[in-house]
């Protein structure tokens, strides 16, 4: 039988590769101030400015992104020729001015997992230097990505809890600038994947700027001694990659999978095969025009005359889908989807705030990603196959964690809206096989002390929830299916 981690290796030994570049930086930092901070300055003009900080704050918190947005422009437009601007950094806004300072900053590389990652390392600096210089980086590094034959181009990001059980060691990583690069199908990157994301650096146009000479086939020879290491096995033990993941860090609670079944497809086709689309796409033209022209060959009656008014506006509104979604893939680069909702969810002993509404992001691109129309019959295939990928992975990090199934319901009625409350209270009372969840919930409103960290067990915001909790029903089914041990864990019934 396999020895566990505590019988073997310690798990202070157990890090996935991890290693800083040979060239430092030294670049412009904006030099950044909370609203505690403006309060106190003795600069006149920081000092006024704290109540409007403040007021940025408070709308960030309660998830007032309309408000903010006005505000902020306001602001923007008004400070402009003081070279002051703001930013907001893990759900804190800051006032920004550009006082001459630089700061020193390294750049690290990491691979844990299905995830690559590239690090600027800055101590406390996170997002005080240029976007323009971090994105000559993650541009390149895009690019490079693009070459990975199992590579994809987006990944979901959700809140810390998942975030950083999926792409980091620990969760001090995440307070630097960073970008990640997933595998496909939840595989892990083996030095082939890495070779592959690495050669597209020698001699780009950012090559000597970061890398010295031979660095890049130094890293790649030092990440296959580390994999060889990493993935081995002796009779009778675990790997110490095997170990690592069998870590209760690195374990999924229920309320983790609650939330990717509820949002992980974001992720989902991580890669756009425009081929298959565009057969999809003439199938369905086609299908609508032959109607189209049938009915205008029989058209007797005002009836038909509204009913191919329809089918054309249907044809338009098929010919948008398709242009949205080229013009997404377009879009290029590595994203991470569903940030807004990071802070509504932190890892056990979390030391970080939880904020349950959505929160605005400065790099927001708008709408994350395009609705899968019911035509892309391909696409909507190879992202329900992606998916069940993703949960298989996940269902094998899955540990349930302090909380009950009643714990469970109690925290998904709480951030119901009050409009749909009656509505999920019968769903989750059905789903999780509950016979009174109005008992159950007044019977453990008490217990929420004594969990050793409860923010880290909140579930996702619920402006989110009342229009995913219809299709969860089939998914939760489908997971107990496929493994009643997990069934009998969480308390969901078929």
């Amino acid at each position: 039988m396999p020895m566990l981690p505590s019988e073997s290796t310690s798990s202070a030994s157990l890090t996935p590769f991890f290693v800083k570049l040979k060239k430092k930086h030294t670049v412009p930092k904006v030099t950044s101030y909370t609203a505690e901070q403006l309060q106190l300055s003795t600069d006149p003009q920081l000092n006024t400015l704290a109540s409007e900080v403040y007021a940025l704050q408070n709308d960030a918190l309660a998830g007032n992104e309309n408000g903010y947005k006005e505000r902020l422009l306001a602001l923007t437009v008004s400070l402009k020729k003081d070279d002051i601007g703001f930013r907001i950094t893990k759900g804190v806004v800051y006032l920004t001015r550009n006082e001459g300072e630089t700061v020193d900053v390294e750049v690290a590389l990491q691979v844990k997992g299905n995830s690559l990652t590239w690090y600027f390392w800055a101590e406390g600096a996170m997002d005080q230097y240029p976007q323009n210089f971090r994105d000559k980086l993650y541009n390149q590094a895009a690019v490079c990505h693009k070459a990975v034959k199992n590579g994809c181009d987006l990944y979901y990001r959700g809140s810390n809890s998942i975030h950083v059980k999926a792409m980091h060691h620990v969760e001090t990583e995440s307070g630097h600038n960073h970008n990640h690069y997933r595998l496909q199908g939840n595989r892990h990157y083996t030095p082939e994947d890495v070779r592959q994301h690495m050669d597209g650096f020698k001699g780009c146009p950012i090559d000597h700027e970061f890398f010295e000479a031979n660095e890049v086939d130094e890293i790649c020879a030092n990440f296959e001694r580390f994999h060889g290491d990493w993935t081995r096995k002796l009779e009778g033990q675990l790997s110490k990659e095997e170990q690592y993941f069998a870590q209760s860090s690195q374990r999924f609670t229920t309320g983790d999978m609650v939330e990717l079944y509820l949002f992980g497809e974001k992720q989902e086709p991580c890669r756009l095969d425009v081929t298959e689309l565009k057969v999809d796409y003439e199938a369905a033209r086609e299908a609508i025009e032959n109607v189209i022209k049938a009915k205008e060959a029989s058209s007797e009656s005002s009836d038909d005359t509204k009913s191919i008014a329809d089918l054309k506006k249907q044809l338009t509104l098929v010919e948008h889908e398709y242009q949205e979604l080229l013009a997404f893939r377009q879009l290029g680069g590595t994203r991470g989807l569903n940030s807004a909702v990071a802070s509504s969810r932190q890892v056990e002993g979390s030391r970080n705030p939880v904020v349950r509404a959505r929160q605005h992001m400065d790099d927001s691109i708008g709408k994350e990603v395009p609705d899968i129309p019911k035509w892309a019959i391909k696409l909507t295939d190879a992202v329900n196959v992606a998916r069940d990928n993703m949960i298989q992975s996940a269902k094998a990090k899955h540990a349930p964690g302090p909380l009950s199934k009643a714990d469970v319901a109690r925290e998904w009625l709480q951030l119901a809206p009050s409009a749909k409350r009656e509505e999920v209270e019968t769903m989750l009372s059905r789903d999780l096989g509950i016979s009174s969840l109005k008992q159950v919930t007044e019977q453990q409103a008490d217990r929420s002390h004594q969990v050793s960290n409860p923010a880290s067990l909140n579930e996702v915001p619920s402006v989110e929830i009342a229009a995913k909790f219809k299709a969860m029903k089939k998914d939760l089914k489908k997971l107990q299916d496929d493994d009643p041990s997990l069934s009998n864990e969480t308390g969901l019934k078929k």
